[in-house]
């Protein structure tokens, strides 16, 4: 389970970093459950929130 939860994190990841669409359907895009689960698997696996994640990385491409 944990290996499939990373590689939905891992998609995850990649909807946040190239895509517009609301943190909820990354989550139930990839697999996540609930807005709730996804971002709490998302912290636990990351470290950080998908909202966060997503602008740190947007920050990056900009910068």
């Amino acid at each position: 389970m944990k290996c499939l939860r990373a590689q939905r994190i891992d998609g995850a990841r990649e909807l946040l970093e190239s895509t517009t669409l609301p943190v909820e359907q990354v989550g139930d895009a990839c697999g996540l459950g609930s807005p709730a689960d996804f971002r709490q698997h998302f912290n636990e696996l990351v470290g950080v929130s998908p909202s966060e994640y997503r602008r740190t990385f947007r920050d990056a491409a900009t910068a």
